[in-house]
């Protein structure tokens, strides 16, 4: 638990500095609110509410967390932190601690401390707060099918934590209202909505997505686990948000056949580090598929065999959505890719892979190429850039995500790598924080 706390603080410190936590936090950052079963964009890599407007007609029931010193340790057992204050809302209906956003406009939650205060002079009296928050109408807003890992990799681009070679199309993260889902593969679908006045993510319950008008029948589209959706050939369906009070349709999804894929372009995502100028390292690739009229086509089941090199290769859709294939099988569009193979001291200096993708008759290389500075200890190195200081070669042993050995003659002192997380979870985590982080700056 300790080492993801830490890449989540890395994560975080990639995609900008002085981050609020991710959470409603009131005016003065008195008081927080957890729980609370909102969220900016539902279904894979769902974000959770923090700041953003909320539709009107959502209701939610959060925890009231006391950030004041010694406020939780005087709350009573009966009622918690919550009976320690008076609760005055205009422009909303609180009942029983929940909150009604039922009208558009803005909205005051106000506190000031009725009780739980301490003996005089024995400590640090309580002070009030408010939220502040503002409610949209349902006419002011309109769905969008998030394309969320394209989204993010061009978050880290615009960053400068992540560069692409070569670079993505300019369609690359573009939202689509037709989702074509290649047979035998599986499609990440997320879906979002948007004020129209102001771009922002607008706040809904976390569990509002649904798949529905499902034919031929109804597992010809399905939801594998944690929205990474199969679809037969020829099957339809709609993905809806369905709200407290509204329904939306966000996108079309349609199956189609193998046949249907034409062209394979290939990406590499590499990590680099304003610490270490020069020095990258790999982070992901992926597979643009598009059929014979150029239409992108999602979740083609590309397998990736690893040719020469030695890298740690994780599929990063089934990696959140529980439908990747298993070891050593390589199949999807994105996959994690990380120099956590080789002794820390035998990564210094330029190294390559190649990779191959294959998806029916289609076949590509893609060759990888980055540089790590020498000497690089473990809490010095930046994030996503590993360390090479012969000081960490003791205790490595190789991850589970590792070939067997080095494919094709490519030299290795010793087997090893620090664990998967550093591969697999450290850009799993990264991507959630950058998240988080675009829908703040959305807001």
């Amino acid at each position: 638990m300790a080492r993801v706390v830490m890449l989540l603080a890395a994560a975080t410190a990639l995609v900008g500095s002085s981050c609020p936590p991710d959470l409603p936090l009131s005016e003065q950052g008195s008081f927080m609110l957890e729980e609370h079963g909102m969220a900016t964009i539902s279904g894979y890599l769902p974000s959770g509410w923090t700041d953003e407007p909320v539709l009107s007609g959502e209701l939610t029931c959060p925890t009231l967390v006391c950030q004041q010193q010694d406020c939780s340790e005087r709350a009573p057992e009966d009622g918690g932190v919550a009976a320690c204050f008076a609760h005055t809302v205009t422009g909303a209906t609180m009942t029983d601690g929940c909150l009604n956003f039922d009208a558009a406009g803005d909205v005051v939650w106000a506190l000031e401390p009725i009780a739980c205060q301490p003996d005089v002079d024995a400590g640090v009296p309580l002070v009030g707060d408010r939220f502040l928050f503002r409610a949209v109408a349902q006419d002011a807003v309109v769905p969008e099918q998030a394309p969320q890992l394209p989204a993010l990799a061009e978050a880290f681009m615009a960053d400068g934590g992540v560069i692409a070679v070569p670079e993505p199309p300019a369609d690359f993260a573009a939202p689509r209202d037709v989702l074509y889902i290649v047979e035998g593969g599986a499609a990440p679908v997320s879906a979002a909505l948007i004020e129209v006045a102001s771009g922002a993510h607008v706040a809904v319950e976390g569990n509002s997505l649904v798949l529905e008008d499902v034919a031929p029948t109804p597992e010809a589209v399905r939801n594998l686990s944690g929205w990474v959706v199969a679809a037969d050939p020829g099957a339809t369906a709609t993905l809806r948000l369905v709200t407290n009070r509204a329904r939306f349709d966000v996108a079309s999804i349609e199956g189609v056949p193998l046949a249907a894929a034409a062209s394979l372009s290939l990406y590499a995502f590499y990590w680099t580090s304003p610490e270490q100028p020069g020095s990258t390292a790999p982070a992901a690739v992926h597979a643009l598929v598009r059929d014979a009229a150029g239409t992108t086509l999602d979740g083609a089941p590309v397998e990736w065999t690893l040719v020469q090199g030695d890298l740690a290769i994780t599929d990063l859709v089934g990696a959140f959505g529980g439908a990747a294939a298993e070891p050593p099988l390589h199949r999807g569009p994105w996959h994690l890719v990380a120099d956590a193979c080789r002794l820390p001291s035998a990564r210094a200096g330029t190294s390559t892979a190649l990779l191959r993708a294959r998806l029916g008759e289609l076949s590509q290389d893609l060759r990888l190429t980055w540089t790590i500075a020498p000497d690089l200890e473990s809490n010095e190195s930046w994030f996503g850039i590993p360390p090479t200081a012969p000081a960490e070669d003791e205790g490595f042993t190789r991850d589970a995500a590792c070939p067997p050995g080095p494919a094709c003659g490519c030299s290795s002192a010793a087997r090893g790598a620090r664990t998967s997380l550093l591969g697999a979870a450290a850009l799993l985590v990264a991507l959630l924080a950058a998240l988080a982080r675009a829908a703040r700056r959305s807001a």
